[in-house]
Order: C-alpha cells, then structure tokens, then sequence
C-alpha cells in the first residue's frame, strides 16, 4: 500500500519552514539561516530548505512507501525539484 503525503514549503528572508502531513499527524521544522545560507540567493534557499525537510522525514522513517506532494512558492525550486539538479 502506497500513502500518499503533502507537505508545503517556504524560505522567505531570514527564516524557513517545511510541513509533511502524515495522516493527521503535521510534522514540521522551521527557523532561522545562517549568515552563510542567508548570503545564497532565494532559490538556493528554498531548494535546500525543501530538500532538509524531506532529508530530515526521511531519516525519521517517516518517508517508507509514500509518495510526496510537495508544495512551494518558488518556481525555479520546484523546477529543480523535479528536474534533479541546477546551475546554481
């Protein structure tokens, strides 16, 4: 049996934040960049912050047998996202 999961993430100025919906269980992280991860351009932080809320769900175990909506504000994260890689 696959579930199916929906999270939705934002990394807007200093801060950043994911959201995985197991169920009805929300499981999130949020917080505030470092001075080298606030120097990176907006599309570079919210790529990586996507990328640290699954990492984290998955190390979790939470990630077994799932398949994943994730939802942003970003374009060119999303983009990348599905693409597999970028230039910057």
């Amino acid at each position: 049996m696959t579930v199916a999961l929906y999270g939705f993430g934002d990394a807007s100025g200093n801060g950043f934040g994911t959201t995985l919906l197991f169920g009805s269980e929300l499981h999130y992280r949020y917080g505030q960049w470092s001075r080298a991860y606030s120097e990176q351009s907006s599309n570079y932080r919210e790529l990586t912050n996507l990328m640290l809320g699954i990492e984290k769900a998955c190390q979790a175990g939470l990630l077994e047998v799932c398949e994943i909506f994730l939802f942003t504000d970003n374009g060119t994260a999303e983009a990348v996202f599905h693409k597999g890689a970028t230039s910057f």
